[in-house]
């Protein structure tokens, strides 16, 4: 019997493996590989790092984060990071080598990241981390393309379903086909108890409580999300430069910018844009061009006006009151340099200390704002991500109200895919009995007889 226990420590988790026969310990051995991230000061650059026992750098996962991932977001490749210390420590435990892993080898890896062990299995797993289906298929979805990226070829991992997975268009009952593969393990159908959008009413309720107890800030925030769909680290990453005024067509409406900077922390990337190492990139034509580089957001003109209103208030007490950390931490970098631009460009959304709202600072704020308006959080465990309910909401709205179609809801959704936007469909049961009762009424206006008499 092997027994494998997680342990945690000041500098990480580790693993101890005790081999054991009649419950007497034969050996004991400690698995601890240690992780870091390194910022570069000089050329402004991040570096992911991952180590073996030996506290020798895994060159291959280097240059897998570093250089196959140079374009994608900071959380991106700190997920990778973090997925490929647990590969790494599986394979170190079982003394495996990466290309030669067997379909059993996938299996026993499964249980290792679920952190649970079939009855009768000759391994007994105590991991502090249980984690669910769907994050161990995100997972195994960065071993393929790490083993991909390493030429490993014909690894189980790889291996493919017969049957492709279908998935079904809530919007028009199309079907869309998508690879699968025989390692993905089995998702539970999701938990609606707790809805995942933000009803027209709960806004209702948030902004009514966000008046009396909050300020600006906070409404001009939820008001980005549910009006128009931006996520948080969007949010979080605006700076004055990004919201503007522009006549359309003839037509005179707001206009918010996303895009990356290199001055952007981590939670305020946008992160179906263009990632940003240099600001070099910023004369690119790929930072330049529509859906790639940037994207575009139209917003109304009341709330331009209010977000405005917030700046001038909360900018200008901040230059006086908090100079030093107003100019320190909340300057951003200018994209469009310009004779219309002569003033500094800084971040919107700012603190108490004159700093860039941080996520976790608006984290606890939203929460207590959901508590107050009496609306349901997921207490124990994060299911539905509140801040995210807002994007819900806006896409819910745009189908509840004004029956957009499913291509024109892709697009404000900025999806680049409408596999992406079925995931926004999440009716209630509330949902579904009024498009049920909708659905009777009219039947019952074109065959009357159908009345009960």
């Amino acid at each position: 019997m092997i027994k494998i226990t997680e342990h945690k420590s000041s500098s990480g988790n580790f693993f101890i493996v005790d081999t054991l026969e009649n419950k007497k310990k034969l050996s004991s051995q400690i698995i601890k590989l240690k992780s870091c991230i390194l910022h570069n000061e000089k050329n402004n650059t991040t570096y992911f790092m991952l180590y073996d026992v030996d506290m020798k750098p895994i060159s291959e996962v280097f240059n897998f984060l570093n250089f196959n991932l140079a374009s994608c977001s900071f959380h991106t490749k700190e997920k990778n990071l973090h997925a490929l210390k647990l590969l790494y420590s599986y394979l170190t435990i079982f003394n495996l080598e990466l290309s030669q892993l067997t379909k059993l080898d996938i299996t026993n890896l499964q249980y290792f990241l679920k952190g649970i062990s079939p009855c009768g299995y000759t391994i007994s797993l105590e991991l502090l981390s249980n984690r669910k289906n769907e994050t161990i298929n995100g997972y195994l979805s960065i071993y393929r393309s790490y083993i991909k990226a390493l030429n490993i070829k014909n690894s189980p991992l790889l291996k493919k379903s017969a049957k492709p997975k279908s998935l079904i268009n809530p919007f028009n009952d199309s079907r869309v086909l998508v690879d699968s593969y025989e390692s993905s393990v089995r998702l539970a159908p999701p938990n609606k108890e707790t809805p995942k959008y933000i009803s027209v009413d709960e806004f209702k309720k948030i902004i009514t409580i966000i008046r009396k107890y909050y300020s600006t800030r906070e409404e001009c925030i939820v008001r980005l999300m549910f009006e128009g769909g931006l996520r948080i680290g969007e949010v979080l990453g605006l700076t004055a430069d990004d919201i503007v005024v522009e006549e359309i067509n003839g037509v005179t409406t707001g206009i918010v910018y996303i895009r990356n900077r290199s001055t952007d922390k981590p939670y305020q990337q946008a992160k179906t844009c263009m990632n940003i190492n240099s600001k070099k990139q910023y004369v690119t034509d790929e930072y330049n061009t529509l859906g790639y580089g940037y994207q575009t957001v139209p917003i109304d003109l009341e709330l331009v006006d209010l977000i405005n209103d917030y700046i001038e208030e909360s900018h200008i007490w901040a230059r006086e009151a908090k100079n030093d950390n107003y100019y320190k931490y909340s300057l951003a970098d200018r994209i469009r340099e310009t004779s219309k631009y002569e003033d500094d460009n800084y971040y919107v959304f700012i603190n108490k200390l004159g700093k860039p709202l941080s996520y976790q600072s608006w984290k606890g704020i939203i929460r207590d704002i959901f508590i107050k308006s009496n609306i349901p959080i997921d207490s124990e465990k994060r299911k539905n991500n509140i801040n995210h309910r807002f994007r819900h909401g806006f896409a819910m709205y745009l189908v509840k109200y004004l029956n957009c179609e499913p291509l024109e809801l892709s697009k404000r959704m900025r999806h680049k895919s409408l596999s992406s936007t079925e995931k926004y469909y999440n009716p209630t049961t509330s949902d579904i009995i009024e498009k049920k009762n909708e659905i009777s009424n009219h039947l019952y206006s074109i065959i009357p007889e159908l009345t009960l008499r």
